[in-house]
């Protein structure tokens, strides 16, 4: 088995944030196991804990997406057990999946929040000449949902299964208000074309298919 990493990293001011994104190549299958639907979650002392979470989309039916707070109590990982596109050959039209987990957002006892950053992580596969896109977008109830953030950088086009990750670092932190429960919404659309005699397939991870962080202070302390 062969390994090698491929890393890119590009500014972004109109969106006030840093892409950074990473490939391992490797010559294994990513298996994905089978994940109950759940939220679990975490005291909350001084950081962040999960209320009510609901998921929608073909690529997280019932019973297969779990939210999880992290051990530092900082951001959420979320598990995507069928989050998983394919497209055969000779087929013209892109194939697509997407998911939209919403998960209410409670912080600890005089704490703000503020979200600093998005990462993915999943696996692609194509043949010479076929192409997979994600585009992510996260917003608030109550806001307009953004323009999608796009990346295309999955590593060759060589059959093999390619490892990936894409981290969005947010610059400009937009702050909650003092002891505020939210609803949090991350929509996720994965699309692969594959050219006759080709093929293509992309899925996220079954355990840390997308990582929320959190930046959180003291209430009033800017």
């Amino acid at each position: 088995m062969s390994a090698s990493l491929r890393t890119a990293v590009s500014p972004s001011s109109a969106r006030g944030l840093v892409r950074v994104a990473a490939t391992i190549v490797v010559g294994i299958v990513f298996s994905v196991g089978t994940t109950p639907c759940v939220a679990a979650a975490a005291p909350a002392a001084s950081g962040l804990t999960v209320g009510q979470v609901s998921a929608n989309g073909p690529g997280c039916r019932k019973g297969s997406a779990v939210v999880q707070v992290t051990d530092d109590g900082l951001g959420f990982d979320i598990g995507y057990s069928a989050f998983r596109v394919q497209a055969p050959a000779a087929v013209d039209a892109p194939s697509t999946v997407n998911c939209t987990v919403t998960l209410e957002i409670i912080p600890a006892v005089r704490k703000e929040y503020a979200l600093s950053s998005i990462v993915q992580t999943g696996l692609t596969r194509r043949t010479p000449g076929a192409s997979a896109a994600l585009r992510s977008s996260v917003y608030f109830n109550g806001t307009r949902e953004p323009e999608p953030i796009e990346n295309v950088d999955f590593g060759p086009d060589d059959d093999n299964y390619n490892r990936f990750e894409f981290e969005e670092n947010r610059i400009d932190l937009v702050w909650s208000k003092c002891n505020q429960h939210k609803l949090l919404n991350y929509s996720l659309i994965a699309a692969v074309s594959a050219p006759a005699n080709g093929s293509a397939e992309a899925q996220l991870d079954s355990t840390h298919g997308g990582i929320l962080r959190f930046a959180v202070r003291d209430c009033g302390k800017a």
